[in-house]
């Protein structure tokens, strides 16, 4: 059966989903191959893209899909995550450069260097969450990879939303709200996935958790969207904004996506109606001039 402490465990067909590759426990091999060759790390064994932690399952673990060597996946998460950051605040800049002012070389060079430090630190610090699962507990893991995936959704979720009104401090307080209520989600559904202290005996997919569990993740996402309405928007439009965020989280979690999917929509949403509630006065809010 699938593994529950892994995302998207239930989606059936006997796999494990390692947030990179779905893993096969009966062939021992991974059904993708890695898009990484960490030679340096796990040596000649890595060019075997869809083998499982060098072959070696009883001492090493690999929840991230990518790395192997003990205590290195959280390395490998920091420097993956570190590098995709980057990339990302250098692709908004040049294509807004070249949005303003054409083709040219200097839309390839006038960037803010500051601003892709910050993005690359984003993605360095969500990277290593997602892969400190190594050696963690099933509920530590999900709680730590939630964290990390919504720190990271959340901050891209926020960058395409913004556009123009593309602010990096408020880049990162997206992450950290992110962050937070990834973590708060992981918990929500490692709770939820194991038998509950009142009933052992309550199936998983009972009708009545999975509405708990729904509801939950509304009031995250709806705590999230309103902090960052209070923080860099109105605070008087803040409520508005958060139960918006909850329609979303509880509808997307009934639909069945997860963490990826509802951080990005929440933080895009989020954003989106920040701007478009900034009116003739300049002030991000909904009043009428």
């Amino acid at each position: 059966m699938d593994d529950p402490a892994t995302d998207l465990g239930g989606a059936g067909f006997g796999l494990m989903f390692y947030n990179a590759r779905w893993y096969d426990p009966v062939l021992g091999r991974f059904n993708q191959p890695d898009t990484l060759i960490p030679e340096q790390t796990q040596g000649t064994q890595a060019w075997d893209r869809f083998a499982y932690t060098n072959n070696n399952p009883v001492k090493f673990s690999d929840p991230t899909g990518h790395c192997a060597a003990p205590g290195l996946s959280i390395i490998c998460g920091v420097a993956i995550g570190y590098v995709a950051g980057a990339l990302v605040s250098y692709t908004r800049q040049v294509v807004a450069n070249v949005k303003e002012n054409g083709w040219s070389a200097s839309a390839f060079t006038e960037v803010d260097a500051n601003d892709i430090a910050a993005s690359a630190i984003v993605g360095g610090i969500a990277g290593g969450l997602i892969g400190s699962g190594v050696g963690a507990s099933a509920g530590a893991a999900m709680i730590a990879s939630s964290a990390g995936t919504g720190m990271a959704v959340s901050a891209l979720g926020y960058t395409v939303a913004a556009g123009d009104d593309y602010e990096t401090s408020e880049m990162v307080g997206s992450a950290i709200i992110g962050g937070v209520a990834g973590a708060l989600s992981g918990g929500v559904s490692n709770i939820l996935k194991t038998p509950l202290p009142l009933n052992n005996r309550l199936p998983i997919n009972d009708s009545g958790v999975w509405f708990a569990k729904a509801s939950l993740n509304g009031l995250i996402n709806g705590g999230a969207n309103a902090a960052q309405m209070a923080i860099y928007g109105d605070p008087k439009e803040s409520v508005g904004v958060g139960v918006l965020g909850g329609y979303i989280g509880f509808g997307l979690d009934l639909l069945g996506a997860d963490v990826p999917v509802t951080s990005f929509v929440r933080s895009f949403t989020g954003e989106y109606f920040m701007n478009e509630g900034t009116d003739c006065d300049g002030k991000r809010d909904f009043d009428v001039c």
